[in-house]
């Protein structure tokens, strides 16, 4: 299936500047989102441009919805949801972060 192939095109390349910045000097330019100590690390954004740009390669009419914005039409009829700083494993909390992009919704089916 083409869209899994993508997403796991997309993670990885989210994946990749991740692991970069970790690598790096360790400069996250940490900013806060809002006041209630939402924080924001450049890594949050290149990681998740990193991602936006796999996807809307392979699909340009596609929207990618993630916490640091918003790329497209979010009420176009494809829509990916990512997260490409993640902390949180499914059913429950744990510092091992993971690059999430698996989620797709069809507003009409897919063609």
């Amino acid at each position: 299936m083409r869209s899994q192939r993508v997403a796991e095109a997309a993670a990885r390349a989210g994946g990749a500047v991740l692991m970069a910045r970790l690598r790096g000097d360790g400069d996250l330019q940490i900013a806060y989102k809002d006041g209630r100590a939402n924080l924001v690390t450049v890594a949050d954004r290149e990681s998740q441009q990193a991602v936006t740009d796999v996807i809307r390669a392979a699909f340009p009419d596609h929207a990618v919805v993630g916490e640091e914005g918003t790329t497209g039409d979010p009420g176009t009829e494809h829509v990916w949801y990512v997260d490409p700083l993640d902390g949180r494993w499914p059913g429950r909390s744990t510092t091992r972060p993971a690059t999430r992009c698996s989620r797709r919704r069809w507003v009409a089916a897919p063609p």
